[in-house]
């Protein structure tokens, strides 16, 4: 039978916008030098436009003339060192028109049985008229959120050891991966670390098969100037929270022995 202990959260990625003006480019430098005094910089690479920061072991931020990205590659970190990043950019750069643009969160909850056959007994169940020729599937859902006043979009499926890392590195699937690409450049020392900044995904303890649930929150919403991130943070916190409960809810109903796809929401 499946089972579920927790809903371990995977990676983050947060991504804030803002009007392009000089500051970036008078207070950049300055701005590095500001998260370093912090203990917030392992490494930096430097482009023309933004540059790449590594906070610490997968903990990772673009910082530029149009907004900022923020990135956790570990269920073992937390976005909060990152908001003080965003906190520092903001204070800093004094961006105008700042929005929170989206948010993704990645979910890898583990399974005791092979993928494979977990695939086929939940694909045969969803889509009964195609018996045993069902192999493998994957479920694309739209949605709104009244809480927040947002909408989202969730990809879904079971996923085995060789392709759970694909996955979580975005180098297959259908959600949206902008802003996910390997970063290319040079780059500059801080401290001894991995010769690349690269986003890395944490691969301890990761299942040999699990449901793999891939969250996008699109927000648009206009950041309060002062308390930006902190604002960030609570609406984040807010769709993690969402993301994590709906992930759970889909993961029990897939231990069905009966899957019931005409599932109803709670019309939050």
């Amino acid at each position: 039978m499946i089972y579920a202990d927790n809903v371990p959260l995977r990676t983050q990625f947060l991504e804030i916008r803002w009007r392009a003006g000089l500051t970036f480019f008078e207070q950049r430098t300055r701005l590095l030098r500001e998260l370093e005094g912090k203990g917030l910089l392992e490494a930096f690479r430097w482009r023309e436009y933004e540059f790449d920061v590594r906070i610490g072991e997968f903990e990772d931020a673009t910082i530029g003339a149009n907004g900022v990205t923020l990135y956790v590659g570990s269920s073992a970190k937390s976005m909060e060192r990152l908001l003080q990043v965003l906190s520092l950019a903001i204070d800093l750069l004094d961006p105008a028109d700042a929005i929170l643009d989206s948010a993704k969160f990645q979910y890898v909850l583990p399974i005791d049985r092979p993928a494979d056959q977990v695939q086929r007994q939940t694909g045969q169940s969803m889509v009964p008229e195609l018996g045993e020729r069902s192999k493998d599937w994957a479920m694309l859902l739209d949605g709104q959120s009244k809480q927040l006043k947002s909408t989202f979009q969730v990809e879904y499926g079971i996923v085995g050891a060789s392709e759970v890392m694909a996955r979580l590195n975005r180098r297959v699937g259908r959600v949206s991966r902008e802003g996910m690409n390997s970063l290319a450049g040079t780059f500059g020392h801080l401290t001894s670390i991995q010769p690349s900044l690269q986003r890395a995904v944490d691969d301890f303890d990761m299942p040999a098969s699990g449901l793999f649930l891939d969250w996008l929150w699109q927000f648009g919403k206009n950041l309060p100037d002062p308390g930006a991130s902190q604002n960030v943070g609570e609406i984040v916190r807010a769709a993690e929270r969402e993301s994590e409960e709906d992930s759970n809810r889909i993961f029990k109903r897939l231990a069905l022995e009966e899957v019931d796809i005409n599932m109803t929401g709670d019309g939050r």
